[in-house]
């Protein structure tokens, strides 16, 4: 079944790099220029799932769907208690840093900067960050 689910995700998503599960840390990293052509596909430069997780001192610049802006985003986070510190997100055409769902997610030292080229973003700060969560910290 874990291969399957694999295949079906590449199939709809690109991803620079992927974190999946619990307690997992991730630091000191560069993700440049990762982008798709694609009106149905989406791409991320760091999709996070799980709960506990750390991502630290990074820079995801120009993650783009040159097709449709609306489909790319810097990190894009599901789960509970992860943090996110001293990131930056940068020159993406869609949302910067995403929070999706999860519960008490600390962004902390964070900088997401010129992203969002498209105005059909329904996002009330620049497309620079979207929280649908519950109890996210945000500092810095």
């Amino acid at each position: 079944m874990l291969a399957l689910l694999e295949k079906r995700l590449s199939l709809k998503y690109k991803v620079a790099v992927s974190v999946v599960g619990d307690d997992n840390e991730v630091g000191n990293f560069y993700i440049d220029n990762i982008s798709v052509n694609s009106s149905s596909s989406e791409v991320r430069g760091l999709f996070l799932s799980g709960d506990r997780n750390s991502v630290v001192n990074g820079t995801i610049n120009d993650t783009d769907n040159t097709n449709t802006a609306a489909l790319a985003t810097g990190i894009h986070i599901l789960g509970d208690d992860n943090k996110i510190i001293g990131i930056v997100v940068q020159n993406g055409s869609g949302k910067g840093l995403v929070v999706n769902g999860g519960n008490d997610n600390i962004i902390d030292d964070c900088t997401a900067r010129d992203n969002g080229a498209d105005t059909g973003i329904d996002n009330t700060n620049g497309d620079n960050f979207s929280d649908a969560g519950t109890g996210t910290m945000v500092g810095g």
